[in-house]
């Protein structure tokens, strides 16, 4: 083994990230109105999506990351877009807001992104009316794979999810990314 050779492969330096974990994190604020004439009025933070700071739980918004695959780039607009849309604001520090992290998974052979949305509450039902608001907004501006939310709500640590099979919810598309092994082979064709 010791004077064996080792073919060391480097693949590209950009685009190779196909699954990214972002935190959320308040931006800029802004007015937004709602109704059909403008009647309602209130202030809401642009959502930021990014790696924590080192040290700190400070968020730098990577709205282009070089490593991503453009999709990826191009889904996390696509949140921050629907998330201005429909009124969405991040967590703050003092804990309050919706969305926590957002997790995208891109399925290779058809270039369609899974989305999953680390959400606030404890349940489907104390998501109301703010989460089908957002998917409703995320369906105008993607064509996604599929749309899941976890709901972590507040409790303590650092975990992304809540791993309770009960936290998860499909909400939209397909129940599972299936991606290809080295030779193109789908793992739906494997008996």
């Amino acid at each position: 083994l010791l004077g064996a050779s080792v073919d060391i492969f480097c693949g590209p330096a950009t685009g190779w990230r196909r699954q990214a974990r972002l935190a959320a994190a308040p931006g800029t604020a802004r007015i937004q109105t709602r109704g059909k004439r403008g009647r309602k009025a209130y202030r809401t933070k642009e959502v930021g999506l990014g790696l924590y700071r080192t040290k700190s739980h400070a968020v730098v918004s990577i709205p282009d990351c070089q490593a991503h695959a453009p999709e990826l780039n191009d889904a996390a607009a696509a949140v921050r877009a629907a998330c201005a849309a429909a009124g969405i604001a991040a967590v703050n520090s003092e804990g309050e807001g919706s969305l926590r992290y957002v997790q995208f998974s891109l399925e290779a052979a058809t270039k369609r992104v899974a989305l999953s949305l680390v959400w606030n509450e404890r349940s489907a039902k104390d998501a109301q009316p703010e989460l089908p608001r957002l998917v409703k907004a995320l369906e105008a501006t993607h064509d996604w794979h599929s749309i899941w939310a976890n709901f972590r709500g507040d409790k303590p640590g650092n975990a992304i999810f809540n791993n309770d099979p009960r936290a998860w919810s499909r909400l939209r598309g397909s129940a599972h990314v299936v991606e290809g092994l080295f030779d193109g082979t789908s793992l739906d064709t494997i008996e």
